[in-house]
C-alpha cells in the first residue's frame, strides 16, 4: 500500500513531534506549552492516519499547567520512548531548571506523576538506553550536554559531559 500524503501527519498546532514504535503501533506526542490537558498522544498503524489516544498530563496534580502564564510557557521539546515494556516521556519544564520524566504501561495512560531530573536547565531532552541498561539524558544547555541518570528517581549518576557547542546560535536544538 502506498500513501501520498502532502499534509502534516497531524494538522494544526502540534509542534515538536516525537515518535516511537510501541508494542502494537507507532505513537506520537508533542509539545503543548501551557495548554491543559497537556502532551497529546496519538496512535497509528499505517503512519498515514493518527488517532488521539490520550494525554500525558491529564490531571492537575501531575503538573498544574494553569499556573503557566505567557507565550511559550509550560512544557515543550519532548521525547517519547518505549523501553523495557514501558512508555517514557521526557519534557522541558520552562519554570524550573530540570527536565520532567513521565511513565506509563500503556500510551493511553494513566501516566505517572513527573520525576524531576534536577539541575538540568535547557531544552529538548532526550532519553536513550545502552545495551547494559544505562540511561542517558541528552539535552541542549549552552550546547549539547549529556549525563547518565536513574530514570525512576531522577538521580544524576555521572558528571555532565559536554558533547557539542553548536554553531553559534543560542541553543542547538533537538539533540536526538
Amino acid at each position: 500500500m502506498t500513501f501520498h500524503n502532502l499534509t502534516p501527519a497531524i494538522p494544526g498546532f502540534y509542534s515538536d513531534p516525537t515518535m516511537c514504535a510501541g508494542q502494537d503501533a507507532v505513537y506520537l506526542a508533542h509539545s503543548s506549552f501551557e495548554y491543559f490537558p497537556g502532551a497529546p498522544v496519538w496512535r497509528s498503524t499505517d503512519m498515514a492516519s493518527f488517532t488521539q489516544v490520550g494525554n500525558v498530563i491529564d490531571r492537575p496534580e501531575q503538573l498544574d499547567l494553569s499556573t503557566f502564564r505567557g507565550p511559550s510557557a509550560g512544557i515543550y521539546g519532548s521525547t517519547l520512548r518505549y523501553h523495557a515494556g514501558r512508555y517514557w516521556f521526557i519534557t522541558t519544564n520552562i519554570r524550573q531548571p530540570g527536565q520532567l520524566i513521565f511513565t506509563a504501561e500503556s500510551p493511553e495512560g494513566p501516566w505517572s506523576a513527573p520525576v524531576v531530573v534536577p539541575d538540568t536547565p535547557g531544552i529538548d531532552p532526550d532519553l536513550a538506553w545502552d545495551e547494559e541498561g544505562t540511561c542517558y539524558l541528552t539535552w541542549c544547555s549552552d550546547g549539547i550536554a549529556q549525563i547518565t541518570i536513574d530514570p525512576e528517581t531522577g538521580d544524576v549518576l555521572s558528571p555532565r559531559r559536554h558533547l557539542w557547542s553548536g554553531t553559534g546560535m543560542k541553543f542547538p536544538e533537538g539533540p536526538h
